[in-house]
């Protein structure tokens, strides 16, 4: 594979984790929602270890939803779980800053 083909792999990988992390991930629960995540990597690695050339590429653009699914339900986990609030406060204007 040339490094045209893997940018093209690694632009479909990139992409569905993108699209499954803002718009599939908010509509599922978190905790069953992790279970079947990972399940279904541990499913594609496997498969992964005994695929063809073209299969491993297919694999590894579809692990991408997966993983963008896992990413936002275990941040949304771990903010959930932590007793420390976290406001968004936005940084202060060059004009606020004091000097030293």
């Amino acid at each position: 594979m040339d490094a045209y083909h893997l940018r093209l792999v690694f632009f479909g990988w990139g992409l569905l984790l993108a699209i499954s992390s803002v718009f599939v991930a908010p509509r599922f629960g978190t905790v069953h929602t992790m279970y079947v995540v990972l399940a279904g990597l541990a499913v594609i690695e496997a498969y992964m270890a005994v695929a063809p050339h073209n299969g491993l590429v297919i694999a590894v653009i579809v692990a991408g939803a997966l993983l963008g699914v896992n990413n936002t339900l275990v941040t949304q986990a771990v903010m959930t779980v932590s007793p420390a609030e976290r406001p968004v406060d936005l940084p202060p204007s060059s004009t606020e800053l004091q000097p030293l």
